[in-house]
C-alpha cells in the first residue's frame, strides 16, 4: 500500500485496475461504516459498484445516441438517422 502513487491503498494490481473507473461511482457510495472481513468481500463490492456505475454510463450514451436520432427523424432526414436500438438492461 505504500508504493509509489498509490495514495487510494489499493491491495494488488486487481483492486487498482477496477476502482480506475469508479471515480464517480465512489463519490455517490462511499463505503463509509462497511467492514469488509477480507480483500475478497472488497473486491466483491468495488466489482458490483463498477458494474452499475458501467450500466448506468451505458444508459446515458444510450439516452445521447436517442436523442440524436429522434432529432434526425424531427430534421426529415430520414436514410440517415442511425437508430441506437433498444434501451441497455
Amino acid at each position: 500500500m505504500l508504493s509509489r502513487g498509490n495514495f487510494v491503498g489499493f491491495r494488488n494490481e486487481q483492486e487498482e485496475a477496477t476502482v480506475i473507473k469508479l471515480r464517480t461511482g465512489l463519490l455517490w457510495e462511499e463505503p463509509v461504516g462497511m467492514l469488509f472481513r477480507n480483500s475478497g468481500e472488497r473486491l466483491a463490492y468495488i466489482r458490483n459498484l463498477r458494474y452499475r456505475v458501467d450500466r448506468y454510463d451505458s444508459y446515458q450514451a444510450w439516452v445521447l445516441r436517442r436523442n440524436e436520432y429522434d432529432e434526425c427523424k424531427r430534421g426529415g432526414q430520414k436514410s440517415y438517422c442511425s437508430d441506437p436500438g433498444p434501451a441497455p438492461q
